[in-house]
């Protein structure tokens, strides 16, 4: 496959030299890529985190944010009655999130309303339901499940299930920037000059070709935390009880790596940098509401190519 690849890119640069500089960007992906998996050994063996409890903890709703960084959002939330404190998540990426949080659970006193697609990769009978927002609320142009719609649907689940505890999954402040103006400035499009599905989206063009202005990059990912947040206060406000905001991973902004000191980005799937692992505990309100656990609903399956093309669509190479 690499041979392959290595052709293609041979011709193209044949066919117009100037594509010596995109080709460029898999040389060193290629050198950077090896350096990160002796990076993620070394995480590996000698994280010492100790993964909090997010499931069997105290919560009436549990709000899920993406990819989030808790200095991002102490710095825009608007709360009078929140404490902060934190916990480290059991993986660097959702779906090792969900794999350990969920997986051969029954959680049947709780709802998932979600723009994640991963959850669809984990057995169907673990929640009472699942409100799937990837295949009925996704978004074409953006390219992405806004989190408007995470709450409009929300609210419709509470309505529909009055009894149960609820986890509620935004896709932000995960990428696309949907919040920001320097949304057209951040390029990720060195995929589709080289017509390949590593590099869609921008954390990997800052670490693999550093083109986009960081600073740029770090405002528009702040944007989304910026965006997201006052949903959250509306979810947390629309109920009664307790709501917990949580992420199921941080994002990494340029830490060096130890023991290579290249600069990583983005969130690594079985990379377990401490930076990538803290992620905020949020309480909110206090009490318990009354609910009851009962066998799941049936609801048709989202079919797998629907899955695999949001999983693209939000950078994650299948």
């Amino acid at each position: 496959m690499r041979d392959h690849h290595s052709l293609s890119s041979l011709k193209k640069i044949i066919r117009d030299p100037s594509k010596l500089r995109e080709v460029g960007y898999y040389l060193k992906k290629d050198i950077y890529d090896v350096f990160t998996n002796i990076n993620r050994l070394w995480y590996k063996k000698f994280n010492q985190s100790e993964p909090g409890e997010f499931i069997t903890d105290e919560w009436d709703t549990l709000v899920i944010l993406d990819a989030a960084r808790p200095e991002y959002l102490k710095e825009n939330m608007t709360f009078s009655n929140e404490n902060w404190s934190y916990k480290y998540s059991p993986a660097s990426y959702s779906y090792g999130f969900m794999e350990s949080e969920f997986k051969d659970q029954e959680l049947h006193d709780i709802v998932y309303v979600t723009g994640n697609p991963y959850i669809s990769r984990l057995q169907e009978d673990i929640f009472h339901d699942i409100i799937n927002l990837y295949e009925s609320a996704w978004d074409d142009d953006q390219q992405t499940v806004k989190p408007s719609k995470v709450v409009e649907y929300t609210k419709k689940a509470r309505d529909q299930y009055p009894n149960k505890r609820f986890i509620v999954h935004f896709m932000q402040p995960h990428f696309p920037f949907i919040a920001s103006e320097y949304q057209e400035k951040i390029s990720g499009r060195i995929a589709n000059e080289l017509g390949d599905g590593t590099g869609v989206h921008p954390w990997n063009s800052q670490m693999y070709r550093c083109e986009d202005n960081h600073e740029d990059l770090i405002q528009a990912y702040k944007d989304n935390h910026k965006l997201v947040l006052p949903l959250c206060k509306k979810v947390a406000e629309d109920e009664s009880g307790q709501t917990v905001i949580t992420a199921d991973h941080a994002n990494l902004i340029g830490e060096r790596g130890f023991p290579i000191p290249i600069k990583h980005y983005g969130h690594p799937a079985d990379f377990p940098h401490p930076s990538l692992l803290r992620v905020p505990w949020i309480t909110i309100g206090s009490g318990n509401r009354k609910t009851t656990a009962d066998k799941p609903v049936d609801r048709e399956d989202v079919s797998e190519n629907t899955v695999s093309e949001r999983l693209s669509a939000l950078g994650y190479k299948e």
